[in-house]
């Protein structure tokens, strides 16, 4: 089976700054309703939809954030959040998730589809029973796994060992997403097809910026050195704005993603010589269910 590329969605939890990295080479962004619902964040979102609308390249994904507002113990309205994303107009976008109930959660994706006439990308979630999974491959074209951040590495490993032998034989040209997840050597142990990450926004909750060698490794760097740098290079004041914050984090979340991006370049050429079809064929792993 040929590999597709990888498509890889930039997250940050702060609006101005990730839209500012499209006005550098970023093009595929992922938002959540429950921080980008603001109204003064919905007529930016519109603004980014009108600039882009005509550029092959740009895919704005959008999910519930169910998960953020499970931790702060509140429940998202299914029929607020479809209200949302029919008014920002997301190229694509996840079905509203209920954590730990996944009876729950295909109940809303139906809410969705038969209430709202809209075509969300149901979630299998880390640990779930295979069923769930199952279900989703018979429905869908397009589904997403979850519940993947801060798991235990073997832990994880084996579930989507699992979970992929289940799609590679039942269904191997499904579009599989991976929320949160952006760990190469799992990008390049699965065939993907998309998958985002908020790990660019380390330059600003870190202080530290990547920055990739000729040779490919990857060093760190101080961010607000790699800024100053910056500025010292580049004379034009419309990108770079000594003294507004918000441009400074936007150099950096940009700097992040080119290094990743040449990262996925890398990856790529690896992927390309690796049979997934074998994942279908694999031995069935001990403790799982099918």
């Amino acid at each position: 089976m040929k590999t597709r590329p990888i498509r890889v969605f930039f997250v940050s939890g702060a609006a101005r700054q990730l839209f500012g990295t499209m006005d550098f080479e970023v093009r595929k962004i992922l938002c959540s309703y429950w921080y980008y619902k603001t109204p003064n964040v919905i007529e930016m979102i519109a603004d980014i939809r009108k600039r882009f609308k005509d550029d092959p390249e740009y895919e704005f994904f959008t999910d519930s954030g169910a998960f953020s507002a499970h931790t702060g113990g509140v429940k998202i309205s299914v029929d607020a959040y479809c209200k949302y994303i029919k008014a920002i107009k997301p190229t694509q976008y996840a079905a509203l998730d209920v954590i730990g109930d996944p009876v729950a959660s295909e109940k809303n994706t139906e809410i969705m589809e038969k209430e709202h006439g809209l075509k969300p990308i149901p979630c299998y979630h880390l640990c779930e029973d295979y069923k769930f999974l199952h279900a989703m491959i018979k429905k869908y074209d397009y589904i997403a796994f979850g519940g993947m951040v801060g798991a235990q590495r073997e832990k994880l490993l084996s579930w989507l060992d699992e979970a992929w032998h289940i799609v590679m034989r039942d269904k191997p040209k499904l579009k599989v997403h991976g929320f949160g997840q952006t760990s190469l050597d799992i990008l390049e142990r699965y065939p993907w097809y998309s998958v985002d990450s908020s790990s660019i926004t380390s330059a600003v909750r870190y202080g530290d910026v990547n920055v990739i060698q000729e040779n490919g490794v990857v060093t760190k760097q101080r961010t607000v050195s790699f800024v100053s740098d910056y500025a010292a290079k580049n004379n034009d004041q419309e990108v770079y704005r000594p003294g507004d914050q918000t441009h400074k984090q936007v150099i950096a979340l940009v700097q992040m993603a080119r290094v990743f991006t040449k990262q996925m370049e890398a990856l790529e050429l690896r992927r390309a010589n690796i049979d997934y079809e074998t994942l279908g064929a694999s031995a069935h792993l001990p403790g799982f269910e099918l």
